[in-house]
Order: structure tokens, then sequence, then C-alpha cells
């Protein structure tokens, strides 16, 4: 009998290594912005944002998404019920817009450096197993190393 040969990929083994760095990956994506005032005429046409948040001289707030710049008028459709919104950038005070925020992201980078250090760490430690009578480093076999028969002091 001719044994069947397992064609396509492994089956999926649970790697928590590939969950973490998939994970890590995802925040920093995601979570190292900061909503900051912007210069729409430059930024809308270079970085694409999917939306802005306009804010005008009474102080409401119109969140703008899908946002272009044509002349000096910022077009695009009002978040939520796709509603064409037309309005006229020297009529707005603050147009912000979510930016790459480096400080958040050196910080979220040193925290899970110390956090994957001090998980490896503690793994380690657990891994490593009871010890009450301390670690056992042998002893001086030869009077040349130290008194014969005595423990060593140091590992």
């Amino acid at each position: 009998m001719h044994e069947l040969e397992t064609i396509g990929p492994t089956p999926y083994t649970f790697d928590p290594m590939r969950i973490l760095a998939t994970g890590v990956t995802l925040v920093l994506a995601c979570g190292c912005t900061t909503a900051r005032p912007i210069q729409p005429v430059v930024f809308v046409p270079a970085q694409g944002p999917d939306v802005v948040w306009v804010t005008a001289p009474d102080s409401s707030v119109v969140a703008v998404a899908d946002p272009e710049v044509a002349g000096d008028t910022l077009r695009g459709t009002r978040r939520g019920t796709h509603e064409p919104v037309a309005i006229p950038l020297n009529t707005v005070r603050v147009v912000k817009a979510r930016a790459p925020d480096h400080t958040k992201t050196a910080l979220f980078v040193v925290g899970a450096i110390g956090l994957s250090t001090a998980a490896v760490y503690a793994i380690w430690v657990s891994k490593a197993g009871p010890h009450p009578e301390g670690v056992d480093c042998g002893v001086y076999t030869s009077e040349n190393d130290g008194p014969g028969g005595a423990p060593r002091p140091d590992c």
C-alpha cells in the first residue's frame, strides 16, 4: 500500500514568539500616533490621511473622511454619514490628523524591551527549580586548586 503524501502547508503550531511579534507590530502600527494640528494644504496630499478633524471658529468639530484639498477648500465626506462636505480653509481654526509620534514609539520600544527581558528572566528562574541548599559548585579535587575536599566558594 502507498503512504499518503501531505501536500500544502504543514499544520499550524502554537508559536508564542510569532504571536508576540504580531501583537507588537500591530500596536506599533496603530498606537504610536497622535492627533496633531496640521497644514492641510501640505499634509493631506502628501500623507493621504483617512480622516481629519476640522475645528470651526465656534469650536464645533467635524470629522472629514477621505479628505482632499481643492484650491482653498477641504473636501470629503462627513465621517459616519458619508454626506459630502466642503469647508473653505479660511473659515477653519484648526485641522488635526493622526501623525506619527516618535516619543510614544520610543517609550513603547523601551517598555517592550523591559517587559521582554523581565519575562525571559522570570521563565529562566522558574525553570531553574528550587535549590534550598544552594548551588553545588563541587569541591577542590587537588591541592593545586585549593584545600583538597573543601567546597568551592564561588561558581
